[in-house]
């Protein structure tokens, strides 16, 4: 099972996670314009703490969005993505209706519900619900950024379709429902990165997992491993960076394995991934240290 990931960021911004699901009703379609030569949104980089040469060096994770969608209560401006071919930031705007006052304490915390990312006309496991976090309000208008993450080592090609909506405030608990409209987004995907890349190798040279880490994420899979309980594999992950300096990864983090529930037999079938709270400067990073294995990366 994989974990909600959670962060010191949250008592800032508002966030929630959701299933991917096929929305029936309430659709609404889109206009759209792309750019070909964009810079990172100011409100991205502030939020991932992205500095001007980060910026400079992922240029190719960019891309400006510029759609538009209208329903009877919400407006909703998709501004940009920044990303790779396998995780995705989305930044957007959504405008309510006057009749929705965004003062009122039970409109606090407003956020959509229905947030997917996946290929056009597909319903696959590359597709995932994503994270949400609400990073500015302004008038009638919340700014929010979107965190997706494909389950596959890429998202499907062609076009990427983004559904968001059923906007609800209050919490899980006792959320009260804003608006039911769903809106839908599509676009060809430009974004691109460099994501690096080692083999689990043991003393006799079998190849017993693997490990890609890109300034987004951390992903790892393992056929087993010495640990009997997966959050010790997950304290036994390290970055060593090109002076030899092993530090530990900080993020959210998710995943599972196989595990006797006596705590007794070694874990098998181990996958997860680790998000960055702060954005890794790949050029620093020179290998991954993972349950006692050092495992040399290079790019894919």
């Amino acid at each position: 099972m994989r974990a909600l990931k959670q962060d010191a960021k949250e008592k800032r911004y508002g966030r929630i996670c959701v299933l991917l699901g096929i929305i029936l009703l309430g659709t609404v379609g889109c206009s759209h314009t792309v750019s070909d030569t964009p810079s990172i949104d100011a409100e991205i980089a502030e939020f991932l703490q992205v500095s001007a040469s980060q910026a400079e060096s992922l240029w190719e994770g960019i891309q400006t969005i510029d759609q538009h969608s209208r329903a009877e209560k919400t407006t909703v401006h998709v501004r940009q993505a920044f990303g790779n071919e396998r995780e995705m930031y989305v930044l957007y705007d959504v405008t309510f209706s006057t009749e929705i006052d965004l003062q009122k304490e039970e409109n606090n915390g407003i956020l959509p519900t229905t947030v997917t990312l996946s290929g056009v006309g597909e319903v696959s496991k590359a597709g995932k619900g994503g994270s949400v976090y609400t990073i500015g309000i302004n008038g009638q208008t919340i700014t929010y950024l979107s965190y997706f993450e494909s389950n596959l080592d890429q998202y499907p090609e062609g076009d990427l379709l983004l559904a968001l909506g059923q906007f609800k405030a209050g919490g899980k608990t006792e959320a009260t429902s804003i608006a039911d409209e769903v809106h839908e987004f599509s676009w060809t995907p430009t974004t691109h990165g460099t994501i690096l890349q080692g083999d689990i190798v043991t003393k006799e040279g079998k190849t017993i997992g693997s490990v890609s880490v890109s300034p987004f994420s951390l992903r790892f899979a393992a056929d087993s491993s010495s640990q009997t309980e997966y959050v010790d594999f997950l304290r036994s992950i390290m970055i060593i960076d090109r002076n030899g300096t092993a530090v530990r990864p900080k993020g959210g983090s998710g995943g599972g394995a196989a595990e006797d529930p006596l705590g007794k037999e070694p874990l098998t079938n181990i996958a997860g991934s680790i998000d960055f709270r702060v954005l890794l400067e790949l050029s620093d990073v020179a290998a991954v240290q993972i349950d006692g294995y050092t495992v040399p990366l290079s790019k894919s």
